[in-house]
């Protein structure tokens, strides 16, 4: 398993378990992480957590701007609030759309895709 250093600046790093459990016995200064080939100052630390599925959705929830909600309405993030990407004054309020509470806000190209699967799973209509 690897695990996620959650950076003060808002960087994500991915490290692995043994990296993780090295950097637990070091209180602070400048260290060398092998899997990156990079030197880190842990002074920027601000948390180390396990690479879950959890983990992703919370950081991808706080790094995408724009998405699709389950309906297709498009929707930007302004100033930390979710709006409609046509009516700037219309907010949605991630209690009434689970998608963007939870982690599961699609990207435009997510949404087409999964609309175009759908699409092949219910076939074309005859009439």
């Amino acid at each position: 398993m690897n695990y996620i250093i959650m950076t003060t600046e808002g960087e994500y790093i991915t490290i692995t378990k043994d990296e993780a459990k090295n950097l637990a016995n070091v209180n602070s200064g400048i260290v060398f992480i092998p899997s990156i080939e990079e030197f880190f100052n842990l002074k920027y630390t601000y948390r180390i957590v396990p690479d879950t599925d959890k983990y992703r959705r919370m950081i991808r929830n706080k790094t995408i701007k724009y998405g699709v909600l389950n309906d297709g309405t498009r929707v930007v993030k302004k100033y930390g609030l979710w709006v409609s990407k046509i009516n700037n004054d219309c907010i949605i309020y991630p209690k009434e759309h689970p998608e963007i509470e939870n982690g599961t806000l699609m990207t435009e190209d997510e949404w087409i895709k999964k609309r175009e699967s759908i699409k092949k799973i219910d076939g074309p209509k005859n009439e």
